[in-house]
């Protein structure tokens, strides 16, 4: 029995969509890496279909989860449409961090893309709008190093490395993978 006909049906009464979209996010988290998709593409249309505010706020977030599954399926073309998607929807809440994280995925993918100059080019602006705004993520440093790394070797990447380390080595246990951290320390040339 396809239950996903049955939890995202077109017969939504006033008010059940915002659950709907709750669901189809839990399923998305429990099935199959390639089932997952389907999932949260039913959130996004049940999401998008919506009236209600609480509803369509979901889909930044939606879009997010969506350009992740789709780069864990190495369909890096179609993950960054879904980054690009989820940039838009948080711009339209005027959510900093969540921009932030959005952009940085952006130019993550145009790294993992090849599109060298283009991320180089959105990391640093990047970079520069965060700075200047008292904000700092060690995610975008790490980017900027990478970019510099291909395109201008290990001494222009340095002094980013070294930054990335600092901030991630201090930050929650998610940006705290040991193996990336000990190459940013070595790349970095941090004591």
């Amino acid at each position: 029995r396809d239950w996903s006909s049955d939890v995202c049906s077109s017969d939504l009464k006033a008010g059940e969509d915002f659950f709907v979209v709750e669901v189809a996010r839990a399923m998305a988290e429990i099935e199959p890496l390639k089932m997952q998709e389907a999932w949260i593409r039913k959130a996004i249309e049940v999401a998008n279909g919506s009236s209600q505010g609480k509803t369509q706020y979901w889909l930044g977030e939606l879009y997010a989860d969506l350009g992740w599954r789709l780069f864990d399926l190495r369909q890096f073309e179609a993950s960054l449409a879904a980054h690009n998607c989820s940039l838009s929807s948080y711009r339209t809440l005027d959510s900093q961090e969540e921009i932030f994280r959005a952009s940085w995925a952006i130019g993550r993918l145009l790294r993992q893309l090849r599109r060298i100059p283009e991320a180089l080019a959105w990391n640093q602006a990047l970079l520069l709008e965060i700075s200047s705004n008292g904000y700092l993520y060690g995610r975008i440093c790490e980017e900027v190093a990478e970019c510099l790394l291909s395109l201008k070797g290990p001494e222009a990447a340095q002094a980013h490395f070294a930054r990335a380390y600092q901030e991630l080595s201090q930050t929650s246990v998610e940006d705290r993978h040991p193996l990336g951290l000990k190459r940013l320390k070595q790349l970095g040339k941090v004591e």
